[in-house]
């Protein structure tokens, strides 16, 4: 499996990160972070400028995939190949052994197992 290490924004996203910043993972905004995320490039491309190894590093094999991903989580954009994205290079944060579950390895505050939840008292 292609580890993820760069994504994708469209510019009408006003949020805008900051290279060095640590982010969250996170699925919605208002979920708990699974973990984090060191921003280190920035940049501004089409969607037709990107080349193979950037599809892989969003984590898919081909840029049709990635197209049809991107449609799907953003119904309301039309999404076309000329397309201005913002994106961001990353490397992954691991958590800190002390602030994790044993046993599913989540934050403490993200973990539902009995494990987390003791060792987080």
């Amino acid at each position: 499996m292609q580890t993820k290490t760069e994504t994708r924004r469209l510019i009408t996203n006003k949020r805008i990160y900051k290279v060095g910043s640590k982010q969250p993972i996170q699925e919605n905004y208002f979920d708990k972070a699974k973990g984090h995320v060191r921003i280190l490039n920035m940049w501004t491309e089409k969607l037709s400028d990107m080349k193979p190894e950037n599809v892989k590093a969003e984590g898919f094999e081909s840029h049709y995939e990635y197209m049809l991903y991107l449609q799907k989580i953003n119904k309301k954009a039309k999404i076309d190949i000329d397309l201005e994205v913002r994106a961001y290079r990353f490397k992954y944060i691991p958590p800190h052994p002390l602030n994790t579950c044993p046993q599913c390895s989540l934050f403490n505050y993200a973990c539902s197992c009995d494990s987390g939840r003791k060792s987080n008292k």
